[in-house]
C-alpha cells in the first residue's frame, strides 16, 4: 500500500527459520496445508517510497498461527489499507490492526478464528482478504468453512458498526466498492453467492449465484459495470459476470442464458483462479495461473484475443497490472505495460510511474529469469527467503528442457523447465549454494541482481 512518500508492507516470519532455511514454501504448491513452528511474528513495516529506508515496524502479533498455511502462502496474505490518516493491517485469524501514521497503535480487534479451509478437503490455507476503507469504516470479508461474516468497523475507535452473517463457505477475494448511480453497493466474491451490500449498514441488496469452489478475485468496477469472476475447476464452472448496478433480490441467470435485466453479459468458462483481472479503455484482461492472457470487450464480452504471458509451465498467482503510460494498440495489447509476476506471491503497487514489489520475499521477476530487488532487502525475510529467490531462477529460465515422456504442453510441470535440463537442485544443495556466495561475496551480493 502506498500514499505519498510511503510504503506499507505487513509481514509474518518465524524468528527460529529467520537465518536459516528450512521453511517449505512452493510456486504451485500442493493443496496439503501446513503448519508453522510457535515464535512467530506479526508485523506492519512503513517505509520511504524514495529509498527503502524502514521509517518504522510494528509487531502487531506474536505467537503460534492459530491456523495453518497453504504451502504457496504465508499467513500475512492481506494487504494493508489506509485512509491517509490510519494505516489498517489485516492479519487473519491474528487479529485486525489499526495504526496511525507514526505507528502508534490506535485499536485492535480479535475477530476470532476464521476457518479459512478448502471445502472439499478440510486442508487449512489461512486467510487472504484484505480490509477496505470507505467513509470511515473499515470493511473486513470474513468466509470460512463455518461462522462466515462481513462486518464494518469504525475506524476512529474500532467499534463494531455492523456484521451481517453470511452463508458461505471459505473464500480469499478482497470486496470492493461501487461508489457512484444509481447507488453505492459493496461487492463481495464468494463460492455460494457474489453478492451486493449496503456499505453504511451491511443490509444485502441482491445476490448471484454460479460460481466455482474457490473464489479469489477482487470484484472491479469500471464504466458502470461490476466485474466479477472466479475460475477453479470445480464444479465446471469457470465464470464472467459484467453486473449492472442496482439490482435487488436474487439476480442468478436461468438455465442456458448469459444476461438479464442486471447481467448485461456473462461466460461460464475463462475466468481467472487466482488473479484479478484489468481494465483498461474497454478492454478487460485476464490473466490465469497459468499464464494465459485473454482479452475481452468489456462493454460486450466478445474475447479478441488470447496470449501466453509468460514461458509454459510458469504459474501466476499475482494480478496483472498496468505501467509505462503506453496507449493500447495491436503491439500493446500484447505487451502494453501489463507486468505480471511469474510465480509471484503478492501483487505489485503503482504510483507516480513507480513499480513496488513484495514478491519472493523482497524480490521480483523482471524479465523472466532476471531479477530485480528492493533498495533495502526486505526485512525479518531472512535466509529462509533467500534459498526460495535462488531456486526461482531454476524454475523461470527462458530455455526448456526436452518434455518428459508422455507429457506436453501446458501440462508440464513447471519445476522441469529449466535452463540445463536438470531437475531443480535440492533445497539442501541450495543452502550450499548461498553459503559459497556469502564466503566468497558476502551477504551484499545476495542483494544484487
Amino acid at each position: 500500500m502506498i500514499w505519498g512518500n510511503r510504503l506499507f508492507v505487513s509481514s509474518e516470519a518465524n524468528a527460529a527459520l529467520r537465518n536459516k532455511a528450512g521453511r517449505p514454501y512452493g510456486i504451485q504448491g500442493d493443496i496439503k496445508s501446513l503448519g508453522d513452528e510457535p515464535g512467530h511474528n506479526f508485523r506492519l513495516y512503513c517505509l520511504d517510497k524514495r529509498t527503502g529506508k524502514i521509517l518504522w515496524e510494528r509487531v502487531a502479533y506474536e505467537g503460534a498461527p492459530k491456523i495453518k498455511r497453504h504451502p504457496k502462502a504465508t499467513h500475512a496474505n492481506a494487504s494493508p489499507a489506509t485512509d491517509g490518516e490510519h494505516i489498517v493491517a489485516f492479519f487473519g485469524s491474528e487479529g485486525l490492526y489499526c495504526y496511525d501514521f507514526d505507528g502508534k497503535l490506535v485499536w485492535k480487534k480479535d475477530l476470532g478464528v476464521i476457518k479459512a479451509a478448502f471445502v472439499l478437503s478440510g486442508d487449512e490455507w489461512s486467510a487472504a482478504s484484505s480490509p477496505i476503507i470507505y467513509r470511515r469504516l473499515v470493511i473486513v470479508q470474513c468466509d470460512g468453512l463455518s461462522d462466515s461474516f462481513i462486518a464494518a468497523y469504525d475506524i476512529k475507535d474500532g467499534r463494531e458498526v455492523w456484521k451481517t452473517r453470511r452463508d458461505e463457505i471459505t473464500s480469499w477475494a478482497t470486496p470492493s466498492v461501487h461508489d457512484a448511480q444509481p447507488r453505492v453497493e459493496l461487492i463481495t466474491n464468494a463460492s455460494n453467492y457474489i453478492r451486493g451490500y449496503d456499505p453504511q449498514t451491511g443490509r444485502e441488496l441482491w445476490k448471484l449465484s454460479g460460481s466455482s469452489r474457490i473464489a479469489t478475485p477482487t470484484p472491479i468496477i469500471a464504466d458502470g459495470l461490476i466485474y466479477v469472476t472466479n475460475g477453479y475447476v470445480i464444479p465446471g464452472i469457470q465464470p464472467i459476470y459484467a453486473i449492472r448496478p442496482g439490482a435487488s433480490g436474487d439476480i442468478s441467470l436461468k438455465e442456458d442464458t448469459t444476461a438479464n435485466e442486471f447481467i448485461a453479459w456473462s461466460v461460464k468458462k475463462g475466468g481467472s483462479y487466482i488473479p484479478t483481472p484489468l481494465i483498461y479503455q474497454g478492454v478487460l484482461y485476464l490473466l490465469d495461473d497459468n499464464g494465459i492472457l485473454v482479452f475481452y470487450d468489456a462493454k460486450t464480452g466478445k474475447q479478441l484475443d488470447k496470449v501466453r504471458a509468460g514461458d509454459t509451465g510458469s504459474v501466476f498467482s499475482a494480478s496483472p497490472l498496468r505501467g509505462g503510460g503506453q496507449e493500447p494498440g495491436v503491439a500493446s495489447r500484447r505487451h502494453a505495460g501489463l507486468q505480471a509476476g511469474l510465480g509471484a506471491f503478492a501483487g505489485d503497487s503503482a504510483r507516480g510511474g513507480e513499480r513496488f514489489s513484495r514478491k519472493l520475499r523482497g524480490f521480483t521477476v523482471s524479465d523472466r529469469s532476471h531479477f530485480a530487488c528492493v533498495h533495502q532487502r526486505a526485512p525479518d525475510f531472512g535466509a529462509a527467503f533467500l534459498i526460495e529467490f535462488i531456486s526461482v531462477v531454476y524454475i523461470h529460465c527462458p530455455r526448456r528442457r526436452p518434455e518428459k515422456p508422455g507429457v506436453t504442453g501446458d501440462t508440464q510441470p513447471p519445476h522441469f523447465h529449466t535452463r540445463c535440463g536438470k531437475p531443480p537442485p535440492r533445497r539442501s544443495d541450495l543452502h550450499t549454494i548461498r553459503e559459497s556466495v556469502v564466503a566468497k561475496k558476502g551477504v551484499g551480493a545476495l542483494n544484487r541482481r
